[in-house]
């Protein structure tokens, strides 16, 4: 699995969980209907506190990005997916959307800030 927590991070650890599940959807790594590991075993591969993995797939939940089987497990929704890759694009938008505006009160005109973007792009 390729879900990390980064421990020095400011972000809540079950933010990060709720996140990095987000991605692995997204990614494909799990389908509709799938079944995710249990609370316990993703606390264990995570080393973190169970109720911290419940409390991301509760946010998961009441998002409708998982459903709950009582007794069975947690499960993907149909259509997550899309879901999660709208997810995805609006934190990467509100992200650049923040550092761009960083850029311009720091006094980048709107060209340097277009031919800095550029020139990521073209390192790719």
């Amino acid at each position: 699995m390729r879900l990390t927590i980064n421990e020095t991070s400011p972000v809540p650890i079950y933010e990060q969980i709720e996140y990095g599940v987000i991605q692995l959807i997204a990614f494909g790594d799990y389908g509709e209907n799938d079944k995710l590991p249990s609370v316990r075993d993703l606390a264990v591969f995570l080393k973190v506190n169970p109720n911290t993995v419940a409390r991301a797939f509760s946010e998961l939940s009441s998002r409708n990005i998982i459903y709950v089987k009582r007794g069975i497990g947690n499960f993907i929704v149909k259509g997550a997916k899309k879901t999660c890759r709208k997810s995805i694009l609006e934190k990467i938008r509100n992200t650049i959307s923040r550092e761009l505006d960083t850029l311009e009160i720091a006094g980048f005109s709107k060209k340097e800030i277009t031919n800095l973007l550029k020139e990521i792009r073209s390192e790719k």
